[in-house]
This record gives C-alpha cells, sequence and structure tokens, in this order.
C-alpha cells in the first residue's frame, strides 16, 4: 500500500513539474516570439535616449543685411517623468526652488503624456545663471530634473519691430491639436511675419541618442543627426527709416506705414503702443499676460492693418477723384464757403469759421475746405462715393505678407437698408464726404491710396519680405513686385490731384506748408478726424497721406496719430522726417555710385 501511494505520488510529481516547464516554455516563447520586439523597445529606451536638437529659426535681416530677429543660447529646465522617484516631491520641490506656480508645472506634464515616459518636457525657459547655479546645487534631490542649452529668439530692436515681425512662444495645446508635427515644448510663430514665414523659418530638428545609467545619467553619445537650420529672411524693410519714426512715435497711440511706389515693398511698420517680443518668448507668467491682453492702450493690436479709423479730410482724395472721373466737377468747379453750409434744420461747419469765399478744386485740396466737399458730395451721392472707394481698393485687403489685416469700410444706401432697414439721408452723405460718418479706414488701405496715386493709378502690392535664403545661401524664394491694382481713370483727374497734393505742402496756404522739405517735393494731404472721444478732451485723429518726390514719386506714405489734433501738426511733420530719411540715403548711394564710376 505504501509502496503504490509513492508511485502515485511520484507520478503526479513528474506531471507537475511536466507542466511547470511546458507553462514556463509557452511563456518563454511568447515574450521571446510574441512580444519579442515590443520588449526590446522598451528595452532599449531604458538603455538608449533620444534628445531632441532644436533646430536654430532662420536669421530676419532689413534690406541692408542688419540682424532684426536671430537665435542666442538658453538654459531651459525639462523634467524627464521616467526618472521620477516621487512625483510630489519633485514637483514641489521644483516649485519651492524656482518659484514657479505647482499646477503650472502639473498642467505641463499632463500635456505630454501622450509621449514616451522618456520624453523630456519643458518646464521653464531662460532660466537665469542663479536659477541654473540652484537647480544644480539640488540635483540630487530632484530625480528626472535636468537643465540644458539650446537655441533661443532674440529680437535685438525689442519694440520697435514688435508688430512687423512679430515673436515665437511655446505651442499651445489647441496649435498641437492641428500641427502634428510639433512636440510639446517646440517654438512655433504666433505673430507677424514669425507667423506668416514659419514653415520657412522653423528649420529642421536633430537628435542625439545617448546611453544613460540607471539613474538617468547620460554615460555616452551613441549617434548624432546634426539640425538643420531654418531659413531666412530678407526684408524690403529700412531699419533706418524704422526706427527714426519709431523715435517719433514712442510716446503716442498711432501707426506709420511707408511703401516703395514701384515695387511695393514695405520700408518701414510702426504700429504704438507696442510690446516687448523677447518677454513673449521667454514665457511671462499669467498675471503679466492677462494685463497685457486688456490693456486698453491695445499694445497687441497692429495699427497700420487692424485699426480702423475715420480717415477725416485724407477721404477727400477719393472724393475728389469720383467727381472727377463721373464728370460732375472738373479742375474750374467752384463752390462758395461762407464758413458752413445750411442742410435742412442743420448747419455744416467747415473747419474755418470765416469761411474760404469761392473756392474751386485745388484751393479745396490744398486748404482742406469742408464747404466744397459737402457740395460734392451731393451731387455724387453716397453711392458713386462708394463706389469709387471700392474702385481704389481702399476698403479692400491690400494683401500684406501679415496676418490678421482687416478691410476698411465705406457706406452705401443699400448696406443700410439691409443691415439697419432705413432709408439713406442725404445729410449723411456730407458727413461722408468729409470722411467723417461710417467712414472706417486703415491706415495701409489709405497708404495704397496714396500710392495708387502717386503711380498714376498703378498699385503694387505691399511686400515686406523680399527673398528667402537656405543657411547655406541658396535663393529659394524671391518675392517680385506684383500688380495689385490698376486703374483705367482719367489722366487728368489724376494729374489735378497731384498738383493739389504738391499745393498741401509747398504753397504757402497749404495745411502741411510747415511740413515742407528744402531738397524734396513732398506732396500730401492733411487730415482730423472728429472722434467719440473728442467729448471726453482726448482729442481727434490726425491724418497725413503723402507721397515724394513730386516727379517720378518712389515712396507713399501714411501717418495716423490717435488723439493727436491737427494732421498738419502732429502727423505731417513724421512724414517729414520720412522724406527726408529717405532721400537723404538715396543722395548718398548716389554720390557713392558716381564715385565708383
Amino acid at each position: 500500500m505504501g509502496v503504490e501511494r509513492k508511485e502515485v505520488v511520484l507520478k503526479w510529481s513528474k506531471g507537475i513539474v511536466t507542466f511547470v516547464i511546458l507553462i514556463m516554455i509557452l511563456r518563454l516563447w511568447h515574450l521571446q516570439i510574441i512580444k519579442g520586439d515590443e520588449l526590446r523597445k522598451l528595452s532599449e529606451q531604458n538603455r538608449v535616449r533620444i534628445q531632441k536638437i532644436y533646430a536654430p529659426r532662420g536669421t530676419i535681416f532689413d534690406r541692408k543685411g542688419r540682424v532684426l530677429a536671430e537665435t542666442r543660447p538658453s538654459f531651459n529646465l525639462y523634467i524627464i517623468p521616467e526618472d521620477i522617484r516621487d512625483f510630489n516631491e519633485t514637483v514641489d520641490g521644483l516649485a519651492k526652488l524656482l518659484k514657479i506656480d505647482r499646477e503650472e508645472i502639473v498642467e505641463k506634464l499632463r500635456l505630454s503624456k501622450n509621449m514616451p515616459p522618456s520624453f523630456p518636457v519643458k518646464i521653464k525657459s531662460d532660466l537665469s545663471i542663479d536659477e541654473v547655479a540652484k537647480v544644480e546645487a539640488h540635483r540630487i534631490y530632484l530625480p528626472g530634473v535636468t537643465v540644458q542649452i539650446e537655441p533661443k529668439r532674440y529680437y535685438p530692436y525689442g519694440e520697435a519691430i514688435a508688430h512687423l515681425i512679430g515673436y515665437v512662444s511655446e505651442i499651445s495645446s489647441e496649435e498641437l491639436k492641428t500641427h502634428k508635427d510639433y512636440s510639446p515644448g517646440d517654438y512655433i510663430g504666433k505673430y507677424g511675419l514669425e507667423k506668416a514665414y514659419e514653415e520657412y523659418l522653423r528649420g529642421k530638428d536633430g537628435e542625439k541618442r545617448v546611453e544613460v545609467d540607471a539613474t538617468g545619467k547620460e554615460v555616452r553619445v551613441l549617434k548624432t543627426d546634426e539640425p538643420v537650420p531654418g531659413n531666412n529672411l530678407y526684408l524690403n524693410l529700412d531699419l533706418d527709416i524704422q526706427l527714426a519714426i519709431d523715435r517719433v512715435m514712442e510716446k503716442r497711440r498711432g501707426a506709420a506705414i511707408v511703401l516703395d511706389t514701384k515695387s511695393g515693398g514695405v520700408l518701414a511698420l510702426v504700429s504704438r503702443p507696442s510690446f516687448d517680443p523677447n518677454r513673449l518668448v521667454s514665457g511671462i507668467t499669467k498675471e503679466e499676460w492677462k494685463k497685457l491682453i486688456t490693456d486698453k492702450t491695445y499694445p497687441l493690436q497692429n495699427r497700420v492693418i487692424q485699426g480702423r479709423y475715420p480717415p477725416g479730410s485724407t477721404f477727400k482724395l477719393a472724393v475728389a477723384l469720383a467727381g472727377l472721373e463721373k464728370g460732375v466737377i472738373d479742375e474750374k468747379t467752384s463752390f462758395l464757403c461762407r464758413g458752413g453750409l445750411l442742410f435742412g434744420n442743420r448747419f455744416f461747419r467747415c473747419w474755418r469759421e470765416k469761411g474760404h469765399g469761392s473756392v474751386s478744386l485745388h484751393r479745396a485740396i490744398v486748404e482742406s475746405c469742408d464747404v466744397y466737399f459737402y457740395n460734392l458730395g451731393l451731387k455724387l451721392g453716397v453711392d458713386r462715393i462708394h463706389e469709387m472707394a471700392d474702385l481704389l481698393g481702399v476698403t479692400d485687403l491690400t494683401g500684406i505678407d501679415l496676418p490678421g489685416e482687416k478691410r476698411g469700410f465705406v457706406p452705401s444706401s443699400a448696406w443700410k437698408l439691409k443691415a439697419l432697414g432705413q432709408r439713406w439721408y442725404e445729410g449723411e452723405t456730407l458727413s461722408v464726404a468729409i470722411g467723417q460718418g461710417a467712414v472706417w479706414l486703415t491706415p495701409i488701405g489709405m497708404a495704397s491710396l496714396a500710392s495708387l496715386i502717386a503711380n498714376d493709378g498703378v498699385f503694387y502690392k505691399p511686400q515686406i519680405v523680399n527673398r528667402i535664403v537656405s543657411p547655406e545661401g541658396k535663393v529659394i524664394k524671391v518675392f517680385k513686385p506684383e500688380v495689385k491694382r490698376k486703374l483705367e481713370i482719367k489722366e487728368e483727374a489724376l494729374k489735378v490731384i497731384k498738383k493739389a497734393m504738391w499745393g498741401v505742402v509747398n504753397e504757402p496756404n497749404g495745411t502741411a506748408y510747415g511740413s515742407r522739405t528744402p531738397t524734396v517735393e513732398m506732396c500730401g494731404k492733411t487730415g482730423t478726424a472728429q472722434t467719440a472721444s473728442a467729448a471726453l478732451s482726448k482729442g481727434d485723429h490726425a491724418w497725413f497721406v503723402a507721397f515724394a518726390p513730386f516727379s517720378n514719386p518712389e515712396i507713399a506714405m501714411s501717418i495716423l496719430v490717435e488723439y493727436g489734433g491737427h494732421g498738419s501738426s502732429s502727423a505731417a511733420p513724421v512724414a517729414r522726417l520720412v522724406t527726408q530719411e529717405y532721400f537723404k540715403e538715396a543722395k548718398t548711394l548716389k554720390e557713392a555710385r558716381a564715385f565708383d564710376r
């Protein structure tokens, strides 16, 4: 009986051992054959890590090769989730050490939850030397925390070029949804040229394969794929003119743009108040960002392409062209100005209380007589003024290579009926005829009008970037002048307007006579636009549109000073400064070329 029991136990023991061995064989087969590739990758990740090497963004230059945007080295703070031993200890310790909001750290880690655990999560950019020293001194207590040196965007001229160049910042969670080839912590163009030319400026990131030990410390480099820097942009911008305008506008609110009439090249673009793009690159707190976006002076708004204002008397140029083109008036047509016009039961005043007397078109533009244009507006009617505004393109998008441009607006009877369900009244036309009422135009729209008049009915699309060049110096793309609008308009009509604009600056009675230049015949039109804020003692908007010289014009511009009062005293002097700066340089270049010959 005892022998039989032993045989049974032995038999069962053999069966159990055989079963266990079979299970082990099956498990090994599953691990090596079925799960082999996956486990091999996991093992490789524990031993080898791939570190991204960020590509420097392309450099942005002005027309003379002066640097407007470049890269500099930056110390950036990362957390590698895989190396964290105690989540709360690391996060709380880092937040306390560098005075970072704990929730901000947690949020950045959360956004990277779909990335491999060995993926470095950027926590803070641009650490100071003191902050780097603190992190290094506490590394033993902060497993998973590392500091890397990477390229950082830098703008040497800060606020002076902010609305034109723009800025880059870390990609947001919303942007990650539409930019699949970006990762959390990557930088992307958010504004201006940085955004418009992101695909050219970005470059291609490289990577480094490194072997690490159990603590995540780098042991050796296995392989390095170098990054490819982004392409460089060469602009039409003239930094001397840009800075000259910015110095004058720095303490004001307003906008200025200068165009090359023969190509559409943007020589300068200034919007004030401005902001420091370097602060946005380095990263600002939520409180700082909130303060910036709620600032009542709207520093983030590019007033040149997004600000819409009543154009005041500068709009009289469009109304005069409508009158000449439609045959409603000619150069000799005169109206009597006695300081205003009684229409219905309302007296529409002229800016000169004692009146201008009998006024022809030339003098009406030179001295900016409101009564002349009240009468002309009544003869034309609002719809013909609207048609001419459309024809001239002042309400259209110019197509400038910046994101966010807005259209202007000039009313019509059909618009009012559709929008408000009301018919148009003739009394409203009087306000429209002098650039008031429901007329809202942008500074770039008015610059396009000045350029079109100067260039005899031809307007070129405004272009900031002249060419794109690879890091090796190969020209990738050249932006050739592109005709945006070519008007079939009476040649004589344009001559009359140009001659009158010459008189505005160069005749003793001209409203901008004080801004004439001794060497170059600048031509222009002043404007003073009433605002709702005038009742609050903020004043009226000051305008000036201009081109120079009178013969064969080379530049056209539009200057707006918010609450600046009169265009003659606030805006026209800025145009004089631009003209002097541009032609001083042009003269120097001509003299240099003559000497070379």
